[in-house]
């Protein structure tokens, strides 16, 4: 008999999609930022004409606000890694605490297996043949 972390339903459920979820949101906001950033440059490179100041600043600006959006998705890897690590933790505590009930339920069962049974009654025939044998006499 051995007790499972499912048998027991000591599962991860839900949680076992929070490290990619985590990943994908991170990766959704930093692509939508650097959509909005690079609209937002094009729009400050097209109004300032030809003067290069105004270019300069604008592919500046342009910068700042991407290495920003890039922080997010890094935000999300991190966020994933460590979330991925104190699952597999919780998970191994589970398969010990499952582990560990079950040897303590096979420990105290007292399992009779069939030829347990089979010389247990050969056992008691041999008994009562020897007392057979001594009433007869």
């Amino acid at each position: 008999m051995a007790l499972s972390r499912e048998a027991l339903g000591l599962r991860l459920g839900i949680w076992r999609i929070v490290p990619g979820t985590l990943v994908g949101i991170g990766l959704v906001l930093t692509f939508l930022g650097l959509i909005a950033a690079l609209r937002e440059a094009g729009v400050s490179i097209t109004a300032s004409g030809s003067d290069p100041d105004m270019v300069k600043k604008a592919l500046s600006d342009l910068l700042t606000i991407a290495s920003a959006k890039f922080i997010m998705s890094l935000a999300g890897l991190t966020g994933s890694i460590v979330f991925g690590v104190f699952l597999k933790a919780w998970e191994v505590r589970l398969e010990t605490i499952a582990t560990a009930l079950s040897d303590e339920v096979r420990s105290r069962l007292d399992v009779v297996t069939p030829e347990r049974t089979l010389q247990q009654l050969l056992a008691s025939s041999h008994r009562l043949e020897g007392l057979l044998r001594t009433a007869k006499i």
